[in-house]
């Protein structure tokens, strides 16, 4: 799942980023560091002031969430910049 706040892009050159996100992919990184790499220039193409991005699990949950844009406080008490996340 991959959200994030609201916004267009604003003259970001969006595939060079999407471009970077691939590669980030094919190159030998942790899963956390993929995920951040994925999730960072989501929200620069988008304009958005935050973004998240989760894999669930073999139990249905998720296995590994990593956000860009909000203070550790507000991931760790589940909420945005916006208010509480909206699904849980």
């Amino acid at each position: 799942m991959l959200g994030c706040g609201s916004g267009m892009a604003r003259g970001v050159d969006g595939k060079y980023l999407l471009l970077e996100a691939g590669l980030a992919l094919a190159a030998k990184l942790s899963p956390p560091a993929v995920l951040q790499r994925i999730v960072d220039p989501a929200v620069e193409v988008t304009g958005a002031r935050y973004g998240a991005l989760g894999v669930i699990g073999a139990r249905r949950a998720i296995a590994q969430f990593v956000t860009t844009g909000i203070t550790a406080e507000q991931r760790r008490d589940g909420g945005t910049p916006g208010g509480p996340t909206p699904a849980r």
